[in-house]
């Protein structure tokens, strides 16, 4: 089998199972919590201990006309109803071989900016928080 390299341009980011074609650039951190163990009077470390997994990210794109945002992908609930925001999935694939990059089953929006210029593109870009993050083998 060979391999290839991943280009950006290879990727598809899907929110809630739909593709997300406004994105231009996406990244993501996964922490694993890993901490060093100290014991009494010791300046080094006896062994590592897993504490919380965590994983956050953004996404970055354009604003495309009567897309209706991220309400229109069912990721962010009207502003009165901010309370009752529901999970989103995020999945990132390769588009060449269908191989998931990084599938986040449960994240929520945590916040969102619109930027732009006279005569520019708008742009968007919002922040996620994951509760869990999922590689290619973890499925």
């Amino acid at each position: 089998m060979a391999q290839r390299t991943v280009a950006g341009s290879h990727l598809k980011v899907y929110i809630n199972g739909v593709v997300y074609n406004e994105t231009q650039s996406l990244s993501y951190s996964i922490d694993y919590g890993e901490e060093p163990i100290y014991g009494i009077d010791s300046v080094f470390p006896q062994e590592i201990k897993i504490t919380r997994v965590s994983v956050t990210g953004s996404i970055s794109g354009v604003r495309v006309s009567n897309s209706n945002g991220l309400q229109g992908y069912n990721a962010r609930p009207g502003i009165r109803d901010s309370i009752f925001a529901p999970y989103v999935s995020i999945r990132v694939t390769d588009r060449r071989s269908g191989e998931d990059i990084v599938f986040i089953p449960y994240a929520r929006i945590t916040n969102e900016r619109v930027e732009t210029s006279a005569k520019d593109v708008v742009r968007a870009s919002f922040n996620f928080t994951g509760l869990q993050a999922m590689q290619p083998l973890d499925r």
